[in-house]
């Protein structure tokens, strides 16, 4: 074990990691983990400079890899975590279903990110410093993103060089507008507290509903926009649009009636009401 150098763990059966094999494996350069569908976490390899982990469906933390350079991350759905990863300099990440780009990428600094997505995804970071997911990308040097169409896996692409800056993308400009609003709404599968619909008229038909939250954006109930802001999916998003509150009254209720027309929101009424009958 001393001497070990290469490990690949495939289809097995563990929920942890044997505690003793990263204090024991100190020679391990380049760790492999296929399919393991039961591991959470991943921890304390002091030594491996190379990790790839593939289609481990509970995996949620990877750290303290001190001298990890690159990491290969493919669909690992419930990943959270990246941490103690100092001297990480390529990161390639394969998910044609990632909708955001995840969060756990404000605490690594890859010098290098190449990442496989969905192409709504893709078409949110085209919009570069005006789209919701810049933040999480705009510290890393080189980031090279594709989305596949039509089998073709790199047919659609954003590259962002940090310095000197460069930004390309064969996306259009129209499409990327639309994106940046369908992204807005995506989040509304996990409804938040007060998202829901509320009767309009005696014996209401489902036909005639409407977001709840809705009924709370006329000026009677101004004292409750703060709340709002902080309850609400489609409150939140008005406050990063509006800058006043009558200007914030107008644009929540734009986006709260954009989303309840679409065909989302048309589709998920009907199982809605569905399931009450």
């Amino acid at each position: 074990m001393p001497m070990l150098e290469e490990l690949k763990l495939e289809k097995c059966k563990l929920r942890c990691v044997p505690p003793g094999l990263a204090f024991h494996a100190r020679a391990l350069k380049k760790l492999c983990i296929y399919g393991v569908k039961h591991l959470s976490s991943l921890e304390n390899f002091t030594s491996v400079v190379h990790l790839d982990v593939f289609i481990n469906t509970d995996l949620e933390r990877i750290s303290n890899l001190p001298k990890l350079q690159k990491l290969i991350i493919v669909k690992c759905p419930k990943m959270k975590v990246l941490e103690g990863m100092p001297a990480l300099h390529r990161l390639n990440m394969v998910d044609y279903d990632m909708e955001t780009v995840p969060r756990y990428l404000l605490d690594v600094r890859p010098r290098h990110l190449l990442l496989y997505c969905s192409l709504r995804l893709l078409t949110s970071i085209a919009a570069g410093k005006s789209g919701p997911e810049w933040d999480k990308l705009s510290h890393i040097q080189q980031v090279k993103a594709y989305a596949m169409d039509e089998g073709v896996s790199r047919k659609w692409y954003v590259l962002y060089t940090r310095d000197p800056f460069h930004f390309e993308t064969n996306i259009s400009r129209s499409a990327i507008a639309q994106a940046c609003i369908d992204l807005k709404f995506y989040a509304c599968r996990e409804r938040c507290t007060i998202e829901d619909e509320w009767l309009v008229g005696r014996n209401a038909s489902a036909g005639k509903r409407q977001p709840l939250c809705l009924r709370f954006r006329c000026n009677a109930y101004r004292h409750l926009a703060p709340w709002l802001r902080r309850a609400c999916l489609h409150c939140s998003e008005a406050a990063h649009i509006a800058s006043s509150s009558d200007q914030w009254t107008e644009a929540a209720g734009y986006l709260a009636g954009w989303f309840y027309q679409t065909r989302y929101g048309r589709l998920q009424r009907q199982q809605e009401t569905s399931s009450r009958m």
